[in-house]
């Protein structure tokens, strides 16, 4: 098994850590840009926590830019082994792959929380990911019991895109006045078999992460379809993400 660093922000990262550490991986976890004392790093300092026995970098981090970006340019000699698994919520591998001066080591990948009932991940190779890299995310994920289904380099990947336009057009129907956000997703959970509804799934996602996705998905493509809602938008700047938070669509206990 592998010696894995997870870092990340959001709920993907806690359940990936938690679901790497039941499979008999070790795990070294460093999530950033949260709140409390247990999430009080600003940015990574890659220097510092990457160790000679980490085997895999697993990133699940929704603001790349806060250090892949900044710092980057500091390490590319520390990873140079080390396959990097990059979550593409707002960049594309490609993307990262230059940040970081080492693109055969970057590929991309997708899924959405909850981690535990996904049954795949989506593995999107760079331009100049290497087939050592791409052999490793696919052992890596299908080691966590997934399915690894490559995809083309792309922000947002099929599953995330879709399930945050989704998530986009319910919350335009909650903010015009169309139905409740319970009604909502009643509709929609009765009438397409969804597991959750749209509204229900960003709470559990992370208002934050959607947000993240749908302005990733604007920068890339310039599309108005992919323009976030005003009101999901102002959930967030509140603070209110969604289930980890107390707040979201709904008001959690």
């Amino acid at each position: 098994m592998s010696n894995v660093l997870v870092i990340g922000d959001g709920p993907l990262a806690y359940e990936i850590t938690e679901t790497s550490k039941l499979n008999g991986h070790g795990v070294t976890p460093y999530f950033t840009n949260e709140r409390g004392p247990d999430f009080s790093h600003p940015y990574i300092n890659v220097e510092q926590i990457v160790s000679r026995s980490t085997d895999l970098i697993l990133e699940a981090a929704k603001n790349k830019i806060n250090y892949w970006y900044t710092h980057g340019s500091e390490y590319p000699k520390i990873l140079t082994d080390i396959p990097i698994l990059t979550l593409l919520y707002t960049e594309s591998a490609t993307h990262i792959s230059n940040w970081l001066r080492n693109a055969p080591n970057v590929i991309g990948w997708a899924a959405l929380p909850p981690f535990e009932k996904a049954k795949a991940v989506e593995i999107m190779p760079g331009l100049q990911t290497n087939q050592a890299t791409l052999e490793a995310a696919q052992q890596f994920f299908t080691s966590l019991g997934k399915e690894p289904v490559i995809i083309k380099d792309c922000v947002g990947g099929v599953l995330p895109r879709v399930v945050a336009s989704l998530i986009n057009n319910a919350a335009y129907a909650l903010m015009e006045g169309v139905a409740s956000a319970a009604d909502i997703d009643v509709a929609m959970k009765l009438g397409t078999n969804y597991p959750y509804g749209p509204l229900e799934w960003a709470d559990k996602i992370g208002l934050d992460q959607v947000l993240g996705i749908l302005e990733g998905l604007c920068e890339a493509y310039g599309e108005d379809r992919y323009r976030p809602a005003p009101n999901l938008r102002q959930l967030v700047y509140a603070g209110h993400w969604g289930e980890r938070t107390g707040r979201g669509f709904y008001e959690y206990p």
